[in-house]
């Protein structure tokens, strides 16, 4: 079993964000600066709750990271100018998980994510659905195991939802799998970009 890190929430801190949203009404996207109590990501950080949490410096997590945020309460990461999160098995959203990224002012901050085995870089596991991924800042780069999806579903799974607000977004598919959307034989699934 995998140790979880678990942190109290005294241990949170104030963290500023750029927020994006896109305005049906004028056609155009909607930018300003917020700020959220947010609990930092440390290398033994393998499941992240509903919530905020920041990536500060340069972290390596060496396990791959579970997303439990719903809908209702989704996980957000925010990524720090000039600071680098690298999760080297990647990072699982099932298909009923949601997972926000953010950036801050300068976009520096960056988020790279590699898929092991047959599941998606940031999606779905080995033959699991991709959930709610939103990216609306920094660098996010994502790569599929040998059937998996960058961002999206994994082996012969459905992609999910993926909207893209801004940022930079570089998404690579394993064998036979979409950048963005399905894995190895599984349906893209519906992907939005913004501005």
């Amino acid at each position: 079993m995998i140790p979880i890190s678990v942190i109290p929430a005294s241990a949170a801190e104030t963290v500023t964000y750029i927020d994006r949203t896109w305005d049906e009404t004028n056609n155009k996207l909607v930018e300003k600066t917020e700020t959220a109590p947010a609990t930092a990501i440390t290398s033994s950080s393998t499941t992240l709750a509903g919530g905020w949490y920041y990536v500060d410096g340069t972290v390596t997590v060496t396990s791959r990271i579970t997303v439990n945020g719903s809908s209702d309460n989704p996980t957000y990461i925010i990524l720090e100018d000039g600071c680098r999160l690298t999760a080297s098995k990647g990072i699982t959203v099932k298909s009923d998980k949601a997972l926000f990224i953010y950036g801050q002012a300068n976009g520096t901050g960056e988020l790279n994510a590699i898929g092991n085995g047959y599941a998606a870089g940031i999606g779905g596991g080995m033959l699991g659905k991709g959930g709610t991924v939103t990216v609306n800042g920094g660098t996010v780069t994502a790569t599929g195991g040998s059937s998996g999806a960058g961002i999206g579903g994994g082996s012969s799974a459905a992609g999910g939802s993926v909207t893209i607000n801004g940022g930079t977004v570089k998404a690579t598919g394993g064998r036979n799998s979409a950048g963005i959307g399905g894995g190895d034989g599984g349906a893209g699934g519906r992907v939005t970009i913004n501005g």
